[in-house]
């Protein structure tokens, strides 16, 4: 089963979200034009399938104008979706950011019609919580409005539980133990669409 993820191009929950996937035996292969985590890799990790579609600082406006391309090489079964957050720091209006989303999920289902997208509500942010528990809620609102019988749109809740001054290490990203859970909040999305064959 193809998986393709956007949200940053460095480690966070990749890492550990792979190393669950592969522990476990899912029937997943990620999939994406970029592979790695921007930082050396170890050697326990070296062998891990670290394909993905995420681009480091990138707007949800820069990824819509990408998709389209993306969509020619790769046709994920299950999208992972994780943006919003770099629109906040790039004034990037929030209706834009709904609009941008919409769009990347028309993409997505050219490439599958029946494509899972699994999309996140981001985690707060420095300076914009309020900002972010705004466009939270317009994704929840947009996944219901979009979501189709033959492509399921799953929200996954990022947001719940996370303190700004002590979950992320800069404000904006998530410490080692935010990634955990973020890689464990995933792991549960998947479950629930791969079922008996990813006992995660």
């Amino acid at each position: 089963m193809p998986i393709g993820d956007s949200m940053t191009a460095g480690p966070y929950y990749r890492i550990p979200l792979v190393r669950a996937v592969t522990e476990a035996r899912c029937p997943v292969d990620f999939v994406g034009t970029f592979t790695g985590v921007g930082v050396a890799e170890s050697d326990e990790d070296a062998e891990l399938d670290l394909d993905h579609q995420a681009v480091g600082g990138a707007t949800s406006t820069q990824i819509r104008a990408q998709i389209g391309g993306w969509m020619e090489e790769n046709q994920p079964d299950v999208a992972l979706v994780y943006l919003g957050t770099n629109d906040f720091y790039n004034d990037v209006e929030r209706d834009m950011t709904i609009q941008n989303l919409e769009s990347i999920i028309e993409d997505l289902r050219s490439g599958n019609r029946g494509v899972t997208i699994l999309l996140a509500q981001i985690m707060p942010s420095v300076d914009v919580e309020d900002g972010v528990a705004a466009l939270n809620a317009e994704i929840g609102l947009l996944a219901e409005r979009r979501a189709t019988s033959a492509s399921k749109i799953e929200v996954v809740n990022m947001a719940t539980g996370v303190e700004v001054d002590t979950d992320l290490v800069d404000g904006v990203h998530p410490n080692e133990q935010q990634s955990e859970e973020m890689a464990n909040r995933w792991a549960g999305a998947l479950r629930e669409v791969i079922g008996d064959r990813c006992p995660l």
